[in-house]
C-alpha cells in the first residue's frame, strides 16, 4: 500500500514538473521615465526615456530585461519573436563593477540594478543612470578588459554580444 502511494506521488510530481517546464510566455510592458504621460509615440518625447520591459517566466526561472530608447529615437514595441531572441542572446557586460560616489563621497554599487539593461544594442547613457539612481553624482565603472576604474563616458556604452 505504501509502495503504491509512493508511485502515485512520484507520477503526480513528474506530471506537475512537466506542466511547469514549458514557458508561461513572454510579456512586454512599456514604462516611461520622464514628465510626459505614457502614450504611443512615433518618437521618444523630450526629457523622457522609454523602457520596453521584456519578461519570461517559467517555474524554474524568471528573466527581466529592459530595452531602452532615448529622445529623439523612434520607439517601436519589441515583438514576441524579437523578445525571445533578446532574452536568449548572451551579452558580455562591459564592466565588472559599475556605480559611483554620492554627495558624502560614499561608494554605491549599481552593478546588479544595471544587469537588467544588458541587452544587445542597448545604449547605456548617463541620462539613464542618473534617473535610475539619483544619489550617485559621479558615475564610474571597472572596465572588463583592463580592470581599470574609469569615469562613465558622456556618449554612453553600447552593449554588444
Amino acid at each position: 500500500m505504501l509502495y503504491q502511494s509512493l508511485i502515485y506521488v512520484t507520477r503526480f510530481k513528474n506530471f506537475f514538473k512537466s506542466l511547469c517546464a514549458c514557458p508561461r510566455g513572454y510579456s512586454n510592458r512599456v514604462k516611461i521615465i520622464g514628465d510626459t504621460p505614457l502614450t504611443w509615440y512615433a518618437r521618444v518625447p523630450e526629457h523622457c526615456i522609454v523602457l520596453d520591459c521584456i519578461e519570461n517566466e517559467t517555474c524554474e526561472s524568471y528573466a527581466l530585461k529592459y530595452k531602452v530608447w532615448y529622445h529623439p529615437e523612434k520607439y517601436t514595441k519589441t515583438s514576441d519573436s524579437e523578445s525571445i531572441k533578446l532574452l536568449n542572446t548572451k551579452v558580455k557586460a562591459p564592466w565588472v563593477w559599475i556605480g559611483g560616489k554620492d554627495v558624502d563621497n560614499k561608494q554605491i554599487d549599481a552593478t546588479d540594478m544595471l544587469s537588467h539593461y544588458l541587452l544587445r544594442n542597448n545604449l547605456i547613457k548617463l541620462e539613464l543612470l542618473e534617473k535610475l539612481d539619483p544619489r550617485i553624482i559621479e558615475w564610474s565603472y571597472m572596465d572588463y578588459e583592463t580592470l581599470d576604474i574609469v569615469n562613465f563616458p558622456i556618449e554612453g556604452i553600447l552593449i554588444r554580444e
